[in-house]
């Protein structure tokens, strides 16, 4: 069964996105770090969701592609407005 058969099986493949990249990012450094032993990058916090937001992106763009409706929204295109302290 294909992932993109239905919009349900894309919305459980943008949780499961989501999810990994909580765990990656969640034992993930603040900066970049490199391994000199293995001579291979150590993702940072940034590098794990700047690749998460490009597979939502994707998976949001083969739905919309369907003609169904977005399965997410992307924070970099919301407008922002400014906040308030609550007290």
């Amino acid at each position: 069964m294909s992932i993109f058969s239905s919009r349900e099986n894309i919305v459980k493949e943008a949780l499961d996105v989501e999810e990994k990249a909580y765990l990656k990012r969640k034992k993930a450094g603040v900066r970049r770090g490199y391994n000199r032993t293995f001579g291979v990058q150590i993702p940072s916090k940034n590098d794990i969701q700047r690749e998460c937001n490009a597979d939502l992106k994707y998976l949001n763009d083969k739905c919309v592609e369907k003609g169904w409706e977005p399965i997410w929204e992307d924070p970099d295109e919301v407008e922002v407005k400014a906040g308030k302290v609550k007290k």
